[in-house]
């Protein structure tokens, strides 16, 4: 089973299955209906991320809405009243693109955790099954946020085409030269953590608890999640 990335796992049944569920675990009855799996592969978690937090993450929502509060209150200073209105509408605008891009991305996203491999679905044109097997993770480095959500970017230990384009908005910040998988906005995201763990530990021994990593960071403190090469 090889690191990959492509279109429909099985043809005629897109991602767009996935629009009718909410945040956090996915029916298995959806599960099936997504992806095949092989005869000795069964299916240890599948969920999705939460929606307005998984807007707010990849496409910066919140930021973009305090930017334009500082444009505002600048033009009201600078030009008065009317041209602070102005910025103001165009900051809406372009927030409420963003949030519903980042709605439509959450709604048709979502993470399947078997115990040979790590599937990450998405498409915001396009859909999109990337395969990731569970030997080929060489560490996770789990985010923190807030009322138990957080983030899982994992490295891969063995050289793969999957470019920073093909994973986003599933992708780490600002790691282009080696790409990283980003299990973003995840509800419960510690006993997601401690299922991934466990079911690498099959391909060799790791360290259960996994560390809090900034995204500005190079490197994890110690390495969390280990993997077999390939």
């Amino acid at each position: 089973m090889d690191l990959h990335a492509s279109n429909s796992a099985n043809p005629g049944v897109p991602n767009r299955t996935l629009a009718g569920y909410g945040s956090g675990e996915i029916p298995e009855s959806a599960t099936e209906a997504i992806f095949r799996r092989a005869l000795d592969e069964d299916v240890l978690w599948r969920g999705r991320p939460e929606t307005f937090r998984h807007a707010a993450s990849a496409f910066h929502t919140n930021c973009v809405a305090i930017y334009f509060v500082i444009l505002s209150a600048i033009a009201y200073f600078n030009s008065g009243l009317g041209s602070a209105i102005t910025v103001a509408v165009m900051g809406l605008i372009g927030v409420a693109v963003l949030m519903a891009m980042g709605i439509y991305s959450a709604r048709h996203s979502a993470y399947i955790l078997t115990n040979h491999r790590l599937l990450i679905l998405t498409g915001m044109a396009v859909d999109k099954r990337i395969s990731i097997p569970l030997k080929h993770i060489g560490s996770a480095n789990l985010r923190r946020r807030s009322q138990g959500h957080g983030d899982i970017a994992l490295e891969i230990k063995v050289k793969h085409r999957l470019g920073y384009l093909l994973l986003w908005p599933h992708a780490r910040p600002f790691r282009f030269l080696r790409p990283q998988p980003l299990l973003r906005a995840l509800p419960d995201v510690e006993n997601v953590a401690a299922k991934l763990a466990e079911a690498c530990a099959v391909y060799a021994p790791i360290e259960r608890d996994l560390t809090d990593v900034k995204e500005g960071a190079r490197k994890p403190a110690k390495p969390e999640l280990g993997g077999a090469p390939a």
